[in-house]
C-alpha cells in the first residue's frame, strides 16, 4: 500500500509505479522572516526596522531623561538614521539588534551572504566586480557601482542625476545602461520604494568617494515616479538620508530640479 507515487522518488520506478515525490527545496533565507526556521533555513527577513538610540558619538548625542524616559536606552531615545550609523547605535533592550537593526553592507569576503542588508552586486567591469576598493588600493568598478537590498530585493544605481525636472528623471533612468544592464531595464523608484530604502538603512550603505552614493548625496531631494493624488502637478520627493517626504505641487511643480537615483 506504501508502493504510491508519492512516496517514491522523481521518475523512480517501483513495481511498475513511476514516483513524483521530489526533495524538498531549502528556501531563500532572505525570503524568510527572521528568527523563523524553514526547512532547516533560518529566515533573515527583517520586518520590523526600527530607529536606532544613539547614546554616544562626537555629535548627535542623544539621551532623553525626562519621564517617562530614563537614562540609558529606552525608546524614547530613537533618532532618525542621519546620526544613528551602525557605529554609534544601540537599541532599547527589547528591541534586539539582530532582528530589528535594518542596514549595514555584506562582507565581500564572505562566500554566502551575512546579516546586513545591503549588498554590492556590482557587474564585472574594467576593474573587476567591487564597488569597494581592492586591497591594493586601486579602484575595482567604480563606472557600474551597484547596491541591492536584500529585503525588497531592488538593485540602486549610483547617483543618475544631482539635478533634474521630473520627466527628465523618468527618460533618465529608462535610458540608464548603467551596470552593463540594457536601457529600459532601470526605473524611477516610487514614493514607497524611496521611503523603504531610508526604512532598511540605505544610509550604512553611503560611500565617501564619488563611487555610488555619498551622505552627502543622501541628503538631497530625490524624484519618485508617485504623483500627488491632492495636486498631480506635483510630485513626491524623498531624502535618503532621514526618510523626509513631501509634494512639490506647490510653487515647483513637476519642473524642478532634484536628484536621482535608478532601481531595477
Amino acid at each position: 500500500a506504501d508502493i504510491t507515487q508519492a512516496n517514491i522518488k522523481d521518475t523512480v520506478s517501483i513495481f511498475g509505479t513511476v514516483g513524483n515525490l521530489t526533495a524538498a527545496v531549502a528556501p531563500d533565507p532572505w525570503n524568510v522572516r527572521v528568527g523563523v526556521t524553514v526547512n532547516g533555513v533560518t529566515g533573515k527577513l527583517k520586518v520590523n526596522c526600527r530607529n536606532a538610540v544613539r547614546l554616544s558619538g562626537t555629535t548627535g548625542f542623544f539621551d532623553n531623561t525626562t519621564s517617562p524616559a530614563a537614562a540609558g536606552s529606552d525608546i524614547w531615545d530613537t533618532i532618525d538614521d542621519y546620526n544613528g550609523l551602525p557605529a554609534f547605535t544601540d537599541f532599547p533592550s527589547s528591541w534586539s539588534v539582530a532582528n530589528n537593526y535594518c542596514g549595514g553592507v555584506d562582507d565581500p569576503n564572505l562566500s554566502s551572504d551575512d546579516d546586513n542588508v545591503w549588498k554590492d552586486v556590482t557587474t564585472a567591469g574594467t576593474g573587476g566586480a567591487s564597488c569597494a576598493d581592492k586591497p591594493d588600493g586601486s579602484p575595482g568598478s567604480p563606472e557600474r557601482c551597484t547596491m541591492q537590498d536584500k529585503i525588497s530585493g531592488l538593485k540602486w544605481s549610483k547617483l543618475a542625476s544631482s539635478s533634474a525636472t521630473w520627466q527628465d528623471a523618468i527618460t533618465t533612468c529608462n535610458g540608464l545602461t548603467h551596470n552593463g544592464q540594457t536601457a529600459g531595464s532601470w526605473r524611477l523608484p516610487t514614493q514607497k520604494e524611496l521611503l523603504d530604502a531610508y526604512n532598511h538603512g540605505i544610509t550604512s550603505a553611503a560611500r565617501t568617494d564619488v563611487y555610488w552614493m555619498t551622505l552627502g548625496n543622501m541628503q538631497s531631494l530625490f524624484w519618485s515616479s508617485s504623483s500627488s493624488s491632492r495636486w498631480p502637478t506635483g510630485a513626491w520627493v524623498v531624502v535618503l538620508v532621514d526618510g523626509t517626504a513631501w509634494q512639490t505641487a506647490m510653487g515647483t511643480g513637476k519642473f524642478g530640479n532634484n536628484a536621482v537615483v535608478c532601481v531595477q
